[in-house]
């Protein structure tokens, strides 16, 4: 019986290390940033290739279970960047340096702008987030106006 309980609580505590990330080489928890399938296959995309290319270009390469879409902008120009939500708490925003889909329509309300001719726009910088830190495609120095 002594034996039973011995490697039942051997079996918990090897669990509980690997759930928690594996020891490093003094024994101690560490950490892992744990990557999911979706967040690995944005991961392996060259965000740079799609620079100066249509937004839809780079839709079509994403994984489609994103939980949500929009646009988002700054007054008459029209919108400025594309936010992607997935479930799994990540976040890719497209960013548009010179918006020209809404100029035939100038001062249009966000409600208004076209998701369709949203995406003809072209991509000028693509960043990931997994809603704290920046995963990939990171430029602090960048503005967009």
């Amino acid at each position: 019986m002594k034996n039973i309980i011995t490697a039942i609580v051997f079996i918990a505590l090897c669990t509980m290390a690997l759930a928690d990330g594996g020891y490093n080489h003094t024994n101690r928890f560490i950490n892992k940033v744990i990557v999911d399938s979706t967040t690995s296959l944005i991961l392996q995309l060259d965000f740079e290739s799609f620079r100066g290319k249509p937004i839809d270009s780079f839709l079509v390469k994403l994984p489609q279970n994103y939980s949500s879409i929009r646009m988002y902008g700054a007054g008459v120009k029209g919108p400025l960047n594309l936010t992607i939500k997935y479930p799994n708490g990540n976040f890719i925003f497209v960013y548009v340096q010179r918006p020209i889909c809404c100029v035939s329509n100038p001062g249009a309300r966000p409600s208004q702008w076209s998701l369709n001719e949203f995406k003809m726009e072209k991509a000028d910088d693509i960043t990931l987030y997994d809603g704290v830190a920046c995963l990939k495609g990171c430029h602090p120095d960048t503005e967009y106006n």
